[in-house]
């Protein structure tokens, strides 16, 4: 049958009998191993008492009490020294005291020497004693070896020999500043770093720590960065500008061929509408249609030319039809003289009425009606009463000069002239001077085609058209679309040609559509765009921008304007890298800024995992917001000393914490064996592990301490005094519960009056029965008895636990150190009353 003991402590310390051992984790007793002696109850060694103990003296839970052998420390002894301790020395929390083998170094000798020490020697601080050729500072931990020969002071690191070794510079004797890796040859200055062989391929400046543009093809120039040559379709001393649709001079950015419609150095220039087709040279030249003139056809011909049309001959501009009215000369540019309609070098060829002569300078005689003859002056019509050549007679009654009266004819100018006549007719015969318009013939009989302006007086031949209509016969309509030129019409009478097409039309006869896409109309010779509606390009306007263009693009070659945020390039079809925070250069794809944890021109690189906050600067040489714990350096990608929780940034030597268990500036000693944690600079304990008390937790508290409920994290004693926080075990008092109280066991004050009581009653009937009967009840109790259970208390006080109890297991007992508790009361678990078998062993209770 097992019980269960109801204990009132957090747990128990197993003891065992003589010849078996439990170690601190067991809740069972193991055999000693020992030839059937006793061994230590501990750890089984046999002999009890560790043989590591001076002169094998313990207590009764086999501590040494004088102290541990040489080479061994601990409460038991059985700790071995750290081997590299000098001697194999240690005091009894491990620490060398003796100082340490070389090669190493600390309170425990566990920490290496610097491998730069010289023979590997240094102080229990880890200050070098010596130093290894090309290294200086306390821990050797600093390299010289710029120097010549890698020879330096040792304490400050100048060289020793002036100058510095081939690959290094620096300044005040320091060499500690390899060279670029961009030098050629990795050769710089020994005083300013400069790169005096030049600059490995695509890097430039004095110390070749400029890269050159991505878009240099060869590297560059080393002085000012100037591309040797540039990738294609890119130009300029850095290769920085674009090139025109068909590539271009690298040095000057002139283009090598224009798109058809463009001239010009940049083919930004629209050729003129004056070409005969849509296409001109690189310089602008081309061949003129009938309307312009000039090297690039730019100029259009007088408007002094009939028709508007001219061409160019050896003698210059001459206008092909002729001079409007007033003009002269061959290219119409001169204007007639006086009172000339029109004029042939310096003679007039007619005159306004009422003039005649060379110069059209004399005045017909007044009593010419509308004109006289512009050679002789004789008038073609006198007045009446008057007659002779110049009108200069007067007639006898009833006649007029040289003829009959207005609108008369014949001898006796008895007969009338046709109504159609315009300024009366012949005098002779009545045929008609001039036809009024819309008539022509001898008479002015017949009518001129309706849609005629003016027809010719002897065949009705249209002179010219009304508006809107072309041909010899004025009877073919001019195309819709022509727009009216208010000095030659809508069209040309002979071709139809349109003289000027409505907006969006071109085309000799106007007939074709400009693009859809054409903003402000296209020229109307050959349907070029004036400009492009947002999104399109080329000389129609048929092409359409990357869809990532801001704004559009240019007409001549497509490039866009500018780029949509995330996208570059000329066409801006190319991604800005994800990393880029803000979007990117146009030109090269340069991020403006990076997101957090990236760096680079174009952002592709990680931060340090180093860095706090992964934030980098942008070249990725330092961590702009410090390291995270455990780091340092400018990257943050050199681990903090030994022992260092976080360390300056900038500083080997400076630790800002120490982790737990270490302390001093460099963090290089260990705090005290029992405590939590210490103070960085002093070394004095701020917390104790539990059941230890002291400036450095080194004393033990009272075992009489009564342990704290489960759960709570109070002390069981307090570190400066030892007092007991919770109080006293069950018979103790004072601060440290050292004093021990008068024993009120109610068992024993139950006895008391049990016993009275008992012989009074006993006394009335018969002494020496009741006696009797008294010593064997006594007896019987005594046989009843459990095991004796004594408790050892080193936890904290808690609930109470279970503790089932196993008749077999006869070589285990309790038992409390220092203190006899009251016997536990046992609970029988499946029974009415306790019926517990006495062991068969008493020797192992």
């Amino acid at each position: 049958m097992k019980c269960r003991a109801y204990i009132g402590v957090t747990y128990v310390r197993v003891k065992c009998k003589d010849g078996y051992y439990s170690r601190p984790t067991d809740t069972t007793c193991r055999e000693c191993n020992c030839n059937g002696e006793k061994c230590n109850s501990q750890t089984g060694d046999c002999g009890g008492c560790s043989e590591n103990c001076i002169d094998q003296k313990c207590d009764e839970l086999d501590r040494c009490t004088i102290g541990c052998k040489e080479g061994f420390y601990g409460e038991f002894c059985q700790q071995p020294c750290n081997s590299n301790c000098n001697g194999n020395k240690c005091d009894g929390n491990g620490y060398c005291n003796d100082g340490c083998i070389p090669g190493f170094h600390g309170e425990m000798c566990d920490r290496r020497c610097p491998v730069n020490c010289r023979d590997s020697k240094c102080y229990i601080n880890g200050t070098c004693i010596g130093y290894n050729t090309g290294y200086y500072g306390d821990i050797c931990g600093k390299s010289c070896k710029g120097c010549i020969n890698d020879q330096c002071d040792t304490s400050n690191g100048d060289c020793i020999y002036d100058g510095c070794k081939e690959g290094y510079w620096g300044d005040d004797k320091r060499c500690n500043t390899p060279c670029s890796t961009t030098c050629l040859k990795s050769k710089c200055n020994n005083n300013n770093g400069d790169c005096n062989e030049g600059c490995v391929t695509g890097y430039y400046s004095s110390n070749c720590n400029s890269r050159c543009n991505g878009r240099c093809r060869n590297g560059c120039n080393q002085d000012k960065g100037h591309c040797t040559s540039c990738v294609e379709r890119q130009y300029g001393k850095k290769c920085g500008k674009s090139c025109c649709f068909r590539g271009c001079d690298q040095t000057s950015g002139i283009c090598n061929h224009c798109m058809v419609g463009y001239y010009g150095d940049y083919c930004n220039i629209t050729c003129s509408e004056g070409c005969t087709t849509r296409e001109c040279n690189q310089d602008g030249s081309c061949t003129c249609n009938n309307m312009y003139h000039g090297a690039r056809c730019t100029d259009r011909c007088s408007s002094n030319c009939l028709d508007g049309r001219c061409d160019v001959s050896q003698s210059g501009l001459t206008c092909t039809t002729g001079c409007i009215d007033g003009y002269k000369g061959n290219y119409c540019q001169d204007t007639c003289l006086y009172n000339c309609i029109s004029c042939n070098n310096n003679q007039c060829t007619s005159c306004k009425t009422g003039w005649y002569g060379n110069q059209c300078q004399t005045k017909c005689n007044s009593n010419c009606i509308n004109k006289c003859n512009q050679d002789t002056g004789r008038c073609d019509e006198c007045k009446v009463g008057t007659f002779g050549d110049t009108c200069s007679k007067v007639c006898s009654t009833g006649c007029v000069s040289n003829g009959c009266i207005e609108g008369k004819y014949g001898s006796q100018c008895n007969m009338i002239c046709n109504s159609n006549c315009n300024g009366g007719c012949d005098k002779q015969n009545g045929r008609c001077i001039n036809c009024k318009t819309g008539y022509y013939g001898e008479s002015c009989d017949d009518h001129c085609n309706q849609n005629c302006n003016q027809c010719r007086r002897s065949d009705g031949f249209c002179e010219s058209c009304i508006e809107g209509y072309y041909g010899n016969n004025c009877n073919q309509i001019c195309s819709k679309n022509c727009k009216c030129n208010k000095i030659s019409g809508k069209c040309n009478k002979i071709s139809g040609k349109c003289n000027k097409c409505l907006n969006g039309f071109y085309g000799d006869n106007c007939n074709k559509n400009c693009s859809k896409n054409c903003n402000g109309g296209c020229n109307q010779s050959w349907g070029i765009c004036t400009d492009c509606v947002l999104g399109f390009y080329g000389s129609r306007c048929e092409d359409q921008c990357n869809l990532n263009c801001e704004g559009g693009c240019f007409m001549y070659n497509g490039n866009c304007k500018q780029c949509k945020t995330g996208y570059y390039s000329n066409t801006c079809d190319k991604n800005c890298s994800i990393n880029c925070e803000g979007g990117c250069s146009q030109s090269t794809g340069d991020c403006k800024n990076c997101i957090d944890g990236f760096y680079g021109k174009q952002c592709h690189w990680n931060c340090s995992k180093g860095c706090l906050n992964s934030v980098c600067s942008r070249d990725g040489s330092r961590c702009s917001d410090g390291c995270v714990e455990g780091k340092r350096g400018k990257t943050c990608s050199v681990d903090c000393k030994q022992n260092c929780r976080s360390c300056d940034q900038f500083s080997y030597y400076t630790c800002k914490e120490c982790n737990d268990g270490w302390y001093e500036s460099d963090c290089n000693k260990r705090c005290p064996l029992n405590c939590i944690k210490c103070n960085q600079q002093t070394g004095d304990c701020l917390g104790c592990k539990s059941g230890k008390h002291g400036d450095l937790c080194q004393n033990n508290c009272s075992y009489n301490c009564k342990q704290p409920e489960s759960g709570n994290d109070t002390d069981i004693c307090e570190q400066k005094t030892g007092r007991c926080t919770e109080g006293c075990q069950a018979g103790y008092q004072g601060n440290n519960c050292t004093e021990v109280l008068e024993s009120t066991s109610p068992f024993q004050t139950k006895e008391k009056v049990y016993f009275i009581t008992t012989i009074g009653i006993l006394s009335c009937i018969n002494i020496i029965l009741i006696a009797d009967n008294v010593c064997r009840c006594i007896y019987y109790r005594k046989s009843t008895l459990k095991k004796t259970v004594n408790i050892e208390t080193t936890g904290q006080e808690s609930s109470y636990i279970n503790q089932d109890y196993n008749p077999e297991e006869a070589n285990v007992y309790y038992e409390i150190l220092d203190n006899r508790a009251p016997q536990p009361e046992y609970e029988a678990l499946h029974s009415d009353e306790m019926n517990v078998q006495p062991m068969t062993d008493e020797s192992n209770i």
